[in-house]
């Protein structure tokens, strides 16, 4: 094995390593682009629990990093790009392989490109630095957008709830489902997703850490020389085997090369809400003294295990973030050689016997059922794996028992998932599991349902119906998930039980999301229902908030006649609901922040204009004034700043640009998004940023030093878990390629700023050349330019 980066198990047990041989060869970079990776296959044919067998898979492969197991292929990731392989000769060996996506990832820096391929429980598979997913339905594979997450690898629990990492904040992860909070664009938010699970970075090395990033500062190491926080989280992994202790079932596990160790969290959850701990106060769960420890990916396995893979090697950061002070640290201790070792470990509990090897690919679709309730996570999510592979329907009254009567509950849950994925006839039978006496059995169920409605108008009425009866359940993720499901529900009682979830829970931030995210351009109709509620007349907690949040969204659908509808609304004369007038002006008038606004026009001042404008409050008049920018009407403009036009750019101006766009994509777009608008929790956005709209030098000591947070942009306050902690040097770009990229972004998304030519770059680097740590905002702000 050599360089190995990521690993999956077949139904047979074997262990298909990724193998990336190009990654830094030198401390340079130099023929990363070789094709040198390798996909290998590795067995124990003796059953000690060592591998004695290893077969090359595939190979000539240009630094591949994630791969998965599907329907009788590989899916790998190559040069940027998603391949199919195939083995159709059956000598172990690929001879077919099929470009799934030319886009799966930019080019440019590795360490921030999009990884994982997890085959996750509700049978899509996901992606870490990534907001796509994959699943292959009707003979074809579909790309689907999703949710943004982490950076290098990605886990699941036993309920399919989404784990990931950055590189500072250790444990990261979901309680929302994929595919929903985001979907309204009248309301965007990220309630529910990327939650710190762990808050506390602190890690415990048993060895000296000078060979990282940034180790020359007195706040990253100790005063024996030790990591004091995470750095280099990575590989985050739910354990859910049935070989380690049962104290063990859930815990998370996170790598972190950087300091040569492995962290244990212990995971809880109440409600909605999911936090963790550290399993031991001063010291790690595994840590080596050894500096080429590098444990990049860890993974349950078929016999309850855990498997660890060790990189092993002394380069562990990409050649774009090679300081001065790491190539120093690298130099110094040779830890540019050795290259192309690497170790997997398996790591077994002694008070228990691993599980047995197993032989899915041989067992017949009734044997797999039987394997979804099996009490090591990997069998469930293999069983489950090939049953929707085969599509074999004959196993599906087997499958409707299981998910109704089986007294495991996980059995249970990934019952209902096969059935998702084989589509069964029809769902009448699974209409019982709404009633199951598990909410998470519960919850599954409905997302089930949904799914296996979507095509099928004829059934949502009966499913709707019955998701009725939930709208008063006990449990809080119950109603939460009713509440989600909904949204993709176009029948007439869907908002009656969304306002009835809403009368019980509008005092919970997540649950009221949830439910603005089912309306899109139902706003109107859902805020009216609710008013006309007497029981809403009533000031309760959170109900604010969702008024405000319904009217901002009305006013972002942009539909006039909602609009003035809304206006009718807010200007009512009932005065024992006040709070809801105001809270609708709020709603109204916040949108006013948005420079980008074009304005509604009105044929005349509306009538609910002119008399809030005779209010005896004073803040409803200073929210009526904001709210009127957003409109026009005969004799009254918004008022809305003109943007100044720059001189257009030279020639040598455009190819500066070109450049700039091309490198902006490369690298920075990994954390800042190819629109500029950021993404949380990697970087803040470039759009409208006074940072990079301003003066030139100072843009320029940022990007060659990096910048420590927290920093202020558009208003909003930048620290983690917004973004990292701070923005890394990029020293190592010249002259030419950093000005292009300032050029770039304050030209690009109609910006208007000067261009930066290469001489302001070389000037600024030669005033700053004793500098070693990054720029604080203070700093900066200091700065006459």
């Amino acid at each position: 094995v050599q360089d190995p980066v990521a690993l999956t198990f077949d139904g047979d047990g074997r262990i298909w390593v990724v193998e990336m041989r190009g990654f830094m060869p030198t401390i340079d970079g130099a023929g990363e682009d070789s094709e040198t990776g390798r996909i290998s296959v590795l067995e124990d044919t003796d059953g000690d629990g060592r591998v004695d067998k290893s077969t090359v898979f595939l190979d000539r492969l240009v630094l591949p990093r994630a791969i998965a197991l599907v329907k009788g292929g590989v899916l790998v990731v190559a040069s940027s790009k998603l391949w199919f392989a195939e083995d159709t000769d059956g000598d172990g060996r690929a001879d077919k392989t099929t470009l799934i996506d030319p886009d799966y990832a930019l080019r440019g820096n590795i360490e921030h490109q999009p990884n994982g391929l997890m085959p996750a429980l509700d049978n899509w598979i996901y992606n870490a630095k990534s907001q796509y997913r994959y699943r292959f339905i009707d003979g074809q594979w579909i790309k689907q957008r999703t949710e943004f997450r982490g950076q290098w690898g990605i886990t699941q629990d036993n309920y399919g709830r989404l784990f990931y990492n950055v590189n500072d904040s250790q444990l990261r992860g979901d309680v929302t489902p994929p595919g929903y909070i985001g979907r309204n664009a009248n309301y965007k938010c990220g309630n529910g997703l990327n939650l710190a699970i762990a808050t506390n970075q602190h890690v415990f090395p048993i060895r000296m850490n000078t060979g990282v990033n940034r180790g020359y500062r007195p706040d990253v190491l100790d005063a024996a020389g030790r990591l004091r926080e995470f750095t280099a989280a990575c590989a985050p992994v739910i354990y859910r085997g049935d070989n380690f202790p049962i104290e063990f079932q859930g815990n998370a596990f996170v790598c972190e090369p950087g300091a040569n160790l492995i962290k244990r969290n212990i995971v809880f959850e109440q409600d909605l809400k999911i936090s963790s701990r550290y399993a031991y106060p001063d010291h790690e769960f595994l840590a080596s003294t050894d500096e080429r420890f590098r444990p990049v990916n860890a993974y349950n396995s078929p016999d309850g295990t855990l498997y660890v893979v060790d990189m092993y090697r002394g380069i562990l950061q990409h050649r774009a973030y090679m300081t001065t002070h790491l190539r120093n640290e690298i130099l110094s201790r040779g830890l540019d050689k050795p290259i192309n070792l690497g170790r997997i470990h398996r790591i077994v509990s002694t008070k228990k016997t691993p599980g047995k090897r197993p032989s899915m690919s041989q067992e017949s679709s009734t044997a797999l059922v039987e394997h979804l309730s099996h009490p090591n996570g990997w069998w469930r999510d293999t069983a489950q794996r090939l049953l929707v592979e085969r599509g074999d329907k004959s196993v599906v009254p087997a499958l409707v028992e299981l998910a109704l009567k089986a007294p495991n509950a996980l059995g249970r849950i990934h019952a209902l998932w096969t059935l998702e994925g084989l589509k069964p006839l029809t769902p009448v039978p699974l209409l019982q599991a709404l009633e199951d006496r598990e909410p998470k059995v519960r919850v599954a169920a409905v997302r089930v349902l949904e799914s296996l409605c979507t095509e099928n108008q004829s059934w949502q009425t009966s499913v709707v119906r019955r998701f009725a009866k939930l709208a008063d359940a006990a449990e809080p993720e119950v109603q939460f998930q009713v509440a989600l499901s909904l949204g993709n529900f176009a029948a007439p009682e869907v908002l009656p039980i969304l306002a009835r979830i809403a009368g019980r829970n509008a005092d919970n931030s997540l649950i009221r999301d949830g439910i603005v995210s089912s309306l899109q351009n139902r706003e109107l109709d859902f805020l009216k229902l609710l008013i006309a509620n007497p029981q809403w007349a009533i000031r309760g907690p959170g109900r604010e908030s969702l008024c405000q949040t319904l009217a901002s969204a009305v006013v972002k659908g942009r539909h006039a006649a909602s609009i003035e509808t809304l206006l009718e609304l807010i200007g009512r004369e009932q005065s024992e609901a006040a709070w809801q007038r105001k809270s609708l002006l709020t709603g109204l008038a916040e949108n006013a922040r948005n420079e980008h606004w074009e304005p509604v026009m009105l044929d005349v001042e509306p009538p609910a204009f002119q008399r809030l404008g005779r209010s005896d409050d004073s803040t409803v008049r200073d929210l009526l004034e904001k709210a009127k920018t957003l409109f026009e009407w005969p004799g009254h403009g918004s008022r809305r700043p003109m943007v100044q036009n720059a001189a257009p750019l030279t020639a040598d101006e455009k190819e500066l640009f070109n450049l700039g766009k091309e490198k902006f994509q490369i690298t920075c777009a990994v954390c800042h998004g190819m629109n500029g608008e950021g993404m949380v929790p990697l970087a803040p956005p470039l759009v409208n940023s006074g940072w990079v709209l301003g003066p030139e030098q100072r843009l320029a000591r940022i990007v060659l030093h990096g910048l420590e947070g927290p920093i202020h942009v558009n208003g909003i306050k930048y620290e983690p878990p917004l973004t990292l902690k701070d923005m890394p040097a990029l020293e190592t770009m010249d002259d030419e390629t950093l000005a292009a990229v300032l050029t770039y972004i304050r030209r690009e998304w109609n910006h208007q700023s000067t261009p930066v030519l290469p001489g302001v770059i070389a000037k600024i680097r030669r005033e700053t050349a004793q500098r070693q740590t990054p720029w604080t905002e203070s700093e900066l702000l200091q700065m006459s330019n």
